[in-house]
């Protein structure tokens, strides 16, 4: 099967803040660019890092694909309940407001915003600016998709397989797709290496329940905080780490 030909100013690599971030720069200076959010990158979904930080780790597939949609749909609902109550109130405030009108953009993103994180999973981002409640990370990632594509990028659930960098116009290649670009951007991330044992996996053990791999990220959750805490690993980075739970 031909491959699809596509050309870009710029083509983004990768799905975690960092590449949405230079995806929403790039389409806001019409530079139209491609990015490629990868299909389960080493069994991570895309959003990356992001998707695995609440109990019911995110992919695209199976049941889990159900807990990421039914969390999505609560969610939903809650926010969707505030702003009736909003509605409600404002209307008792503001003589001849229209209830039946829907919020606006920045109204409704205003709310979302304060809307509670679902504090039935152990782990939630918390660290990250303008949720000072929390936010799942599933919402976070889905977030960050859509601004990117409001602002005009094109993003295609695909793998990158290949790349040629030798000279420009480089390449990008996917199962599906030839891609020439004036500007390659590489935001791949990192994934925590595991020491795999029985009670470590997210479906049925306790990682993002106990187990962390970022005491930077984790370590002032109230499941860790005070608590007697292990580190395993002998290298420069396990050190950092006890260091850091120590302060």
């Amino acid at each position: 099967m031909a491959l699809q030909q596509l050309s870009t100013e710029v083509c983004i690599i990768g799905s975690g803040p960092a590449a949405h971030t230079a995806a929403i720069y790039a389409a806001r200076a019409e530079l139209k660019p491609i990015l490629f959010e990868g299909f389960l990158a080493n069994g991570i979904a895309a959003g990356g890092q992001l998707t695995t930080t609440t109990g019911a780790h995110a992919t695209w597939g199976g049941q889990q694909l159900q807990q990421q949609q039914q969390q999505q749909q609560q969610q939903q609902q809650q926010q969707q309940q505030q702003q009736q109550q909003q509605q409600q109130q404002q209307q008792q405030q503001q003589k001849g407001y229209d209830h039946e009108k829907p919020l606006g953009l920045h109204a409704a993103v205003a709310k979302a915003a304060h809307a509670p994180a679902d504090m039935g999973h152990a782990v939630d981002v918390e660290n990250f600016p303008g949720f000072p409640e929390g936010i799942l990370g599933v919402e976070l990632t889905g977030r960050m998709r859509e601004q990117s594509e409001r602002c005009g990028a094109a993003i295609y659930t695909e793998t990158v397989a290949k790349v040629d960098l030798s000279k420009r116009p480089f390449k990008v290649w996917t199962d599906e797709k030839e891609v020439t670009a004036q500007t390659v951007i590489i935001a791949t991330g990192a994934v925590a290496k595991r020491l795999p044992f029985k009670g470590s996996d997210e479906d049925n053990g306790y990682w993002n329940r106990g187990i962390s791999a970022c005491a930077v990220c984790d370590g002032a959750a109230p499941i860790f905080r005070n608590k007697p805490i292990a580190v395993i690993g002998g290298g420069d980075s396990a050190m950092e780490e006890a260091t850091f739970l120590t302060k």
